[in-house]
């Protein structure tokens, strides 16, 4: 272990006072969990196995493993998890992609799991595609359960059940916010008859009878279903994502699987944190403004030298944000100041006609609706309340957005 590490790379993220409980628990003062390299070097063990679920487009079942990093000569008695899936569209990728990640979160003194979960070729539509958020989903789950069982039996591996993070890269980070905010009171419609086969948003790939609570969500260019799915009191979340992404896109429209279009209209981390900020959850945002790359901000292992400042800054915002959680030092945002805007949409779904009202700071606010390609099919200013003329919308999934004071909210409009 480094005793002596320059004072440049401690950070401090937000700033309230921890209990010294807490501090004392996870050896929060000695710079361990808030210093890049804290720990010298790091041991890894490869493929233990954590569940098994049915294998995409064939028949039998397909076995799941992790790869878990931890500090050499680590002596804390129970630490803190980071749970990570690789990404790939949710067709291709595997736990490897996320080896120099796990090996520079275990350096900052977290353990850091890479696991597997079920991909494969599908044709992207409302139904499969759903299936391939909700399989990610229930392989976290899956691998979360282990650790709280491994940590209720024999302990192998040390956890700290307090303070498991869900995390992952594009199609990974899908399946890690997923797993943090969508319960069985969210599960939609269509998907309705599916969802006792599967085992309702539990699943079935292993380890039944135990927690699959995480404390924190990483999300490296993810995305969301539904933002209504973020309640009070929920999970804080840190984001990374390109504004201009095409992959996974910032905002709300209809998500694409390998530029197929799904459907599906889902949220990326810029409409996320509005709500996440109107919830008052602590949360940050890390967007990469003018960039059309998709997860630009962690580089190929193949780095030259720019890149690896681009990475040193991706890991130094996460760090501070999961030190600041597992210390107690995160700040709810619940009832400081802040402008918002909310957009309350009824009925919905709706026939001939929709009312909306704005709840907002200002007097006036933009309303624009979209269909899920993304194409602006109206635009309205208005000031509190007003009805919508249908007759000429076919029916199908829209959405809705409104504007003020540079403050946005979006709600998903459904036209039958």
């Amino acid at each position: 272990m480094k005793k002596n590490y320059p004072a440049q790379l401690v950070f401090s993220f937000v700033l309230l006072v921890s209990s010294l409980s807490s501090f004392a628990q996870h050896d929060c003062s000695s710079g361990r969990f808030s210093t890049l390299n804290y720990f010298d070097s790091v041991v890894v063990t490869k493929g233990v196995k954590f569940g098994s679920n049915t294998k995409v487009g064939s028949s039998g079942n397909q076995d799941l493993f992790f790869d878990f990093y931890e500090p050499y000569n680590d002596t804390l008695s129970k630490r803190p998890l980071i749970v990570l899936e690789f990404g790939g569209s949710f067709v291709s990728g595997s736990r490897d992609q996320l080896h120099a990640l796990c090996i520079q979160f275990a350096k900052m003194g977290f353990t850091t799991a890479t696991i597997d979960y079920r991909v494969g070729f599908f044709f992207p539509n409302q139904i499969t595609t759903t299936h391939a958020v909700i399989r990610a989903m229930h392989d976290m789950k899956a691998a979360v359960r282990y650790f709280y069982k491994d940590a209720a039996t024999i302990n192998t591996f040390k956890i700290d059940t307090n303070y498991i993070i869900a995390g992952g890269v594009s199609a990974g980070a899908i399946g890690a916010v997923h797993c943090a905010y969508m319960n069985n009171n969210e599960v939609p419609p269509y998907f309705y008859n599916d969802t006792a086969g599967i085992g309702g948003t539990e699943g079935l790939s292993g380890n039944p009878g135990y927690s699959s609570k995480v404390a924190g969500v990483i999300s490296y260019s993810g995305a969301i279903g539904d933002t209504n799915w973020i309640g009070n009191n929920d999970l804080p979340i840190i984001s990374f994502h390109d504004d201009l992404d095409n992959v996974v896109y910032y905002d709300t429209r209809e998500a694409e699987v390998g530029g197929f279009k799904t459907g599906l209209v889902a949220s990326g981390s810029g409409d996320l944190h509005i709500r996440a900020n109107h919830m008052g959850i602590a949360n940050k945002l890390i967007t990469i403004p003018n960039s059309t790359g998709h997860v630009s901000y962690i580089p190929n292992p193949a780095m030259n030298q720019a890149d690896s400042v681009l990475l040193e800054s991706t890991l130094t915002s996460t760090m501070n944000f999961i030190a600041d959680l597992v210390c107690g030092k995160l700040v709810s945002v619940k009832n400081q100041p802040h402008k918002y805007t909310e957009l309350l949409v009824y009925p919905n779904p709706a026939i001939d006609e929709v009312t909306l009202e704005v709840l907002s700071e200002t007097q006036k606010s933009l309303v624009q609706l979209f269909d899920i390609s993304g194409k602006q099919l109206l635009e309205k200013t208005i000031t509190s309340k007003t009805t919508l003329s249908l007759n000429e919308f076919s029916s199908g999934i829209y959405f809705l957005k409104v504007s003020s004071n540079s403050n946005t909210s979006t709600q998903k409009l459904v036209v039958k």
